[in-house]
């Protein structure tokens, strides 16, 4: 749209000079910082205070930006459409809105009030604030330095020990940020403490049986053969023996290495089974009832087999 922008800069209450100048735009800003179209300065004039826009028939809708207004007659607005004759004040300056001549549609008169200057501290404030880059970059760059700490320098420690002695000289076992929790005292010997290698054999795997094997090779098999378990167990020590964990004991106590068994109903193994108590096990429900926690009510009421020794030798009591 074509704008005419009529300057008209006063000094008390006279005329100092006249310009018109041609703006083809839909909206035009107005304020006192850098970048407005039309800028003013004085009290009451916001860095970013408004912005103008033409509407049908040469008027001119005024709209304050948040928490700035202007003033019409005896109304303090934050938004107002100006018809042709109708003036709005901001600050010591005063905006009107004339007919615009042939060939626009609209125009603006200012009455610009030369002696509003701005103050001292407004002039150098933007000199003199550090302006720092945006967060974005810094977040950028935050996240280049996080994978270069997390990733690049433990995967450079683990595939080459040249590197790994390096970073160790300088900032400590880069490695250790991979550590989800402590070693286990059994764990902390030479060559097995200081070295992650010596069990994590391959990058982002778990911990296999061999490496296990490799040290604990007199370590024989410790669970009832019989054990329903083993049908999914597959022999994997980290079944039941977990490291970097709280507390930091290699053998898992916690509820879920029961319960992840006995969640569900399961059929008891009666065949071949002894009597006990002189009671047939066959009169026994052939159903286990699900575990869902080791409490009164998460596990089905149950009544022990222990052994005791009488005069005749071991018997089985419940």
């Amino acid at each position: 749209m074509q704008l005419l922008i009529r300057k008209i800069r006063m000094r008390a209450g006279q005329v100092v000079d006249r310009r018109d100048a041609e703006l083809s735009a839909k909206t035009v800003r107005v304020g006192s910082g850098e970048g407005q179209a039309i800028q003013l300065f004085g009290p009451g004039v916001a860095a970013e205070h408004a912005v103008l826009k033409p509407r049908a028939e040469g008027a001119v809708r005024i709209e304050c930006r948040r928490g700035q207004q202007v003033t019409i007659g005896d109304k303090t607005l934050g938004r107002a459409v100006l018809q042709p004759g109708e003036w709005a004040q901001l600050g010591r300056h005063r905006i009107g809105v004339i007919v615009p001549p042939p060939g626009f549609d609209a125009a603006v008169e200012l009455r610009i009030d030369t002696e509003a200057t701005p103050a001292l501290t407004d002039r150098l404030r933007d000199g003199l604030t550090p302006r720092l880059p945006g967060l974005r970059r810094y977040s950028y760059a935050l996240a280049l330095l996080v994978g270069l700490i997390g990733l690049a320098l433990p995967l450079a420690s683990f595939y080459q020990t040249d590197a790994a002695r390096a970073v160790e000289r300088y900032t400590g076992p880069a490695d250790q940020v991979w550590s989800s929790g402590p070693l286990a005292a059994a764990h902390h010997v030479p060559g097995i403490a200081d070295d992650c290698n010596v069990c994590h054999v391959k990058a982002f795997e778990q911990v296999d049986n061999a490496a296990c094997v490799a040290c604990h090779d007199r370590t024989t098999a410790h669970m009832p053969g019989n054990h329903p378990a083993l049908a999914d167990f597959d022999n994997d020590c980290q079944s039941c023996h977990k490291e970097h964990n709280e507390p930091a004991t290699l053998v898992v106590t916690d509820q879920a290495l029961c319960t992840d068994c006995h969640a569900d109903s399961q059929q008891r193994q009666l065949a071949g089974a002894p009597a006990v108590d002189g009671l047939a096990v066959t009169d026994a429900p052939a159903t286990l009832q699900p575990v869902s926690a080791f409490s009164a009510a998460g596990h089905p009421q149950f009544l022990a087999s222990l052994l005791r020794r009488d005069a005749s030798g071991w018997q089985v009591q419940r």
